[in-house]
């Protein structure tokens, strides 16, 4: 095993005894290439690692802050050793069986604050991880890369700092660590590195939210009276208030623009929503113009604010 872990119950084997006190392995690579690069308003958003291997930075990725943690693990023995890593932490974190190539279903993923990529790019196809950082852009707002020198393999990507800005020439890159020093450590490894590229996509602090002052003035009085019913119908929904749907504000703002049972219909669905996002997050993107007037997604805004999140993940057209 690459990461040394403790499972109640479990004998594990490791690889190389020395990494558990070293800074470039286990919870020293965490808290000397990942943690300090991490942003700090993408923490309680969703985050996703590529190459998940045991699950020990998915429960630091929990104890850090951030909500909804998957990991991507194609290795069968480490997804099983991730599940009893989780259940003897009581961790909440999800483990996706699958291998991060054309084949992946993304739709399962919520909108990401951070992705983790640490050690396993130099171990996929080119194509597949040009084509995995091609999807991203769109899913994810921040893209952190840990590499170390390794050999390099035929028609896999390179290990080195270049190369992998060379995949994320069109992302910005806003932080890196390296150069960090090998002396007295128990298991140096040469070159490592981590480096955090940010995607045109934004947190958005949901405080700073003021679309019915932002709106047309021909439409205020509309959405006047909108957003005080939506904030008030999710909180009853996240809470877990029984109440019925009939009798909310919501309910009354579409009843008369709607008829009675087209505006119910809607209310459940927008019910079932909010319980879905309250669970996996958000899937799809919150979108602004460039005059900053929320454009689609006012009940995923509203969703999140009343789940308590600080920010949420925006894009503009």
């Amino acid at each position: 095993m690459y990461q040394h872990i403790d499972i109640p119950g479990k004998e594990l084997a490791y690889e190389g005894g020395d990494r558990r006190n070293s800074k470039f392995w286990n919870e020293g690579k965490w808290n000397t290439f990942i943690d300090p690069l991490i942003p700090t308003e993408c923490i309680g958003q969703p985050f996703l690692e590529i190459g998940s291997n045991s699950g020990l930075f998915l429960k630091k990725a929990e104890e850090k802050g951030f909500r909804h943690v998957f990991g991507v693990e194609r290795h069968p023995d480490r997804v099983m050793t991730a599940e009893w890593y989780k259940d003897s932490n009581n961790g909440k974190f999800k483990i996706i069986p699958q291998s991060m190539d054309a084949s992946f279903d993304w739709s399962q993923l919520p909108r990401l604050g951070m992705t983790l990529i640490s050690n396993t790019h130099y171990y996929m196809e080119i194509n597949d991880f040009a084509e995995t950082v091609n999807s991203l852009r769109n899913r994810t707002v921040y893209c952190l890369v840990v590499s170390a020198d390794g050999k390099k393999r035929e028609g896999r990507v390179g290990h080195d700092i270049e190369t992998i800005r060379g995949f994320f020439s069109d992302w910005t890159e806003v932080g890196v660590v390296q150069n960090v020093s090998m002396e007295n450590d128990p298991s140096p490894r040469e070159g490592m590195y981590g480096i955090i590229f940010k995607s045109n996509l934004e947190l958005f602090e949901i405080e700073k939210w003021g679309w019915p002052e932002r709106a047309a003035r021909s439409e205020r009085d509309k959405y006047n009276k909108l957003f005080p019913a939506t904030d008030d119908f999710y909180n009853k929904v996240v809470s877990g208030e029984d109440f019925n749907l009939e009798t909310t504000l919501l309910f009354d703002y579409y009843s008369v623009r709607k008829s009675p049972g087209v505006a119910l219909e809607y209310l459940v669905y927008k019910k079932e929503l909010a319980k879905n996002i309250k669970y996996n997050g958000i899937k799809n993107l919150i979108y602004f113009d460039q005059e900053g007037r929320l454009i689609d997604g006012i009940s995923r805004m509203s969703i999140a604010k009343a789940l308590g999140y600080k920010y949420v993940i925006i894009k503009r057209v």
